[in-house]
């Protein structure tokens, strides 16, 4: 007792008295009933209600804040990927090019481009597909003097990559 009289523990109100019951045990919980651990007496075990309430709430809002990160990285999946993108791309314009050298050359023209000579192509390779489609511009009128050709490619059913070209009636 002296020895904590000179570092100022004896005057101490909060551990002074479980000092001198049971030494230093007793104040951190290991002998009967424990300063912290007031409101439990020697043997009692497990946990109060409300302590596994906190801990079921806690572990829910882990839960919920895991499942929306997976959420999220699924949603994601569901939609073209950047490479599919490119390559779609790369397809599409393949396709406009056709179109393109068919207005140029001159033994087909203008005239040439109809959408009975640019059929559907179900396999491209790896599930891709190219749907090329000719109408007017603009759209209430005849295809006389321009056409808009629109090439769409698609992966597996979804739309990875689209493209529109505007061709004119005129003479080089």
């Amino acid at each position: 007792m002296k020895r904590l009289s000179k570092i100022g523990l004896k005057d101490n109100p909060f551990l002074f008295p479980y000092l001198r019951k049971g030494g230093w045990g007793d104040l951190v919980g290991q002998r009967g009933r424990g300063a912290l651990f007031p409101g439990k007496r020697a043997g009692q075990a497990g946990f109060t209600l409300i302590e596994t309430v906190m801990a079921l709430v806690i572990i829910m809002i882990a839960v919920v804040g895991l499942i929306s990160v997976f959420s999220t990285s699924i949603a994601r999946r569901s939609g073209p990927q950047p490479f599919e993108i490119t390559i779609g791309t790369q397809y599409v314009q393949e396709g406009l090019e056709k179109v393109y050298a068919d207005r140029r050359n001159s033994s087909r023209g203008f005239s040439y481009i109809i959408s009975s000579n640019y059929p559907s192509e179900p396999s491209l390779g790896s599930g891709y597909a190219r749907t090329t489609t000719i109408g007017a511009w603009p759209f209430n009128t005849d295809q006389t003097t321009y056409k808009q050709v629109t090439v769409q490619v698609t992966h597996n059913s979804v739309t990875v990559a689209s493209g529109v070209l505007l061709v004119a009636n005129y003479t080089w």
